[in-house]
């Protein structure tokens, strides 16, 4: 199997298929930062297209303290994503793949893993998604938006109010719970890890999709800090149009990201 041209140029790891997953022709530097952006957009609509996530968020900002408790339930939602991509880089940059055939083995079973669970969730998201939506919507207090997440773990049933630290560990658990957007917080720094750019360019791309992650979460709560009472009737609006649209652009951009991640393992295995 000829080495790859790409991975030779930016003086990575050379083996079969090593530019994500298939085997490329010669590509300039920035075709090849290029092609990364555009394989990472998917998995970032996937992430920040967590209806949930989102509506937990509103509900926080509808809370009594809303300014304060959105800002840390921000906090802490970022922070778990920051947390599974960085440490998912630290952990494929430590594990890349030689020459050989076999090594590359781990990077196939992790895109089928992350395929299976993608497509999982796009089922989920599409099928069964809009009841829990539909909860979520009326959700006034931490209980109610528990009772539409049940992953989170027994410990979570004591958050009886929201302030500043119930709405840090919410944010943050609602991330971590939910293997979808752990999916997809670790299928990026694959992706980049497999492109093969060097340090500088491979963190600049990693602290864009986080930045472009965390972005849309972070739209409403400034919103609601710069002009609380034109806000919270777009918030309303905002939380209306989630119920009905987001469950399917979720599993459209879920379902796109497991296909990929599939392609590349079947042209790895074969």
């Amino acid at each position: 199997m000829a080495e790859t041209a790409s991975c030779k140029e930016f003086g990575g790891p050379c083996g079969p298929r090593a530019w994500s997953g298939r085997t490329s022709t010669v590509r300039a530097p920035g075709a090849v930062v290029f092609k990364l952006i555009w394989d990472l957009l998917p998995i970032m609509f996937g992430l920040i297209a967590s209806p949930l996530a989102v509506l937990a968020l509103l509900a926080v900002l509808f809370s009594r303290r809303p300014r304060l408790n959105g800002l840390m339930y921000l906090l802490g939602w970022s922070a778990a994503v920051i947390a599974v991509t960085v440490v998912s880089y630290l952990v494929f940059n430590g594990l890349a793949p030689n020459s050989e055939a076999h090594s590359w083995r781990w990077v196939a079973i992790t895109r089928l893993v992350l395929g299976t669970v993608m497509f999982i969730g796009a089922w989920y998201t599409y099928s069964r998604s809009p009841r829990k939506l539909a909860h979520m919507f009326a959700a006034a207090t931490p209980q109610d938006v528990l009772d539409s997440i049940p992953q989170l773990p027994p410990w979570y049933q004591q958050i009886d109010k929201f302030n500043p630290t119930r709405s840090v560990q919410l944010g943050a658990g609602i991330f971590l719970f939910n293997p979808i957007n752990v999916s997809c917080a670790i299928a990026a720094p694959l992706e980049i890890e497999l492109a093969h750019v060097p340090a500088g360019p491979s963190a600049i791309v990693l602290a864009w999709f986080l930045v472009l992650c965390i972005v849309p979460m972070a739209l409403p709560v400034f919103w609601h800090f710069k002009d609380r009472n034109r806000a919270e009737p777009g918030l309303l609006k905002l939380r209306a149009w989630i119920v009905v649209h987001n469950g399917t652009l979720g599993a459209v951009f879920l379902a796109m990201t497991a296909f990929g991640q599939y392609r590349n393992a079947i042209e790895l295995l074969a």
